[in-house]
């Protein structure tokens, strides 16, 4: 059983959220069309993302904790990952529509987005030499880049910031879970060093910018 830990808290994560999708207050179940395509599409990107991080050596994972089986060099409750953390946190973004006042987004400030994007991109050029640091960053730049032309004026958005602070909360709970058993290791030549809770500062980037581009994708279809 104890191999099978990483896949068991998956599950833990998609089950709460998928349970209470039927319930009249968002019916977030009427959304899954959208919501398997943002899967589908930035799921696939970081599954990439992180079959390459394994095969440079940015992380690799316990076999203690994950077992030993590997899809594509990756263990399936990886995979399964990221099916249910964008699931988890897009139904986050329903329920938030919901149940707080809202403020629109002001199309008009789409320019800071691009702000942030070429801000991340010197930072990621930065810290070129650490790989995690550099892709971490560089995919924050992207979310911002893609975002400006997808969803101009989002980060004007309260909407946007409530999900994305109950998704962190979220995050530094099952995240900080997973690094404290621990079922990763990281390269500390690949990252700063500094870490939250034994949590990389990377996990972070890399989780904004993951449910950033899971937002995007997911409010086109939807």
């Amino acid at each position: 059983m104890k191999k099978h830990t990483y896949t068991l808290i998956s599950l833990g994560i998609f089950a709460g959220p998928f349970l209470l999708s039927f319930h009249p207050l968002a019916f977030f179940i009427q959304y899954l069309p959208a919501v398997f395509a943002s899967v589908v599409i930035v799921g696939g990107l970081y599954i990439v993302w992180d079959m390459l991080a394994v095969k440079w050596g940015h992380w690799r994972f316990n076999n203690e904790y994950v077992g030993e089986v590997r899809w594509f060099g990756l263990p399936p409750g990886e995979w399964l990952f990221f099916v249910v953390v964008p699931y988890a946190c897009l139904f986050v973004y329903e329920v938030s529509r919901v149940l707080f006042p809202v403020t629109e987004d002001i199309p008009s400030l789409w320019w800071i987005q691009l702000v942030f994007g070429f801000l991340f991109m010197v930072l990621a050029w930065v810290w070129r030499k650490q790989g995690y640091t550099l892709l971490a960053m560089g995919s924050v730049a992207f979310f911002w880049f893609l975002s400006a032309f997808f969803s101009p004026g989002i980060i004007t958005s309260s909407t946007f910031w409530i999900f994305m602070g109950f998704s962190m909360v979220a995050f530094v709970i099952f995240d900080g879970l997973y690094v404290n058993l621990p079922t990763i290791f990281y390269n500390d030549r690949a990252i700063w060093g500094i870490k939250i809770w034994h949590i990389p500062l990377e996990d972070f980037l890399y989780n904004f910018s993951l449910l950033g581009l899971a937002l995007v994708v997911y409010l086109q279809f939807r």
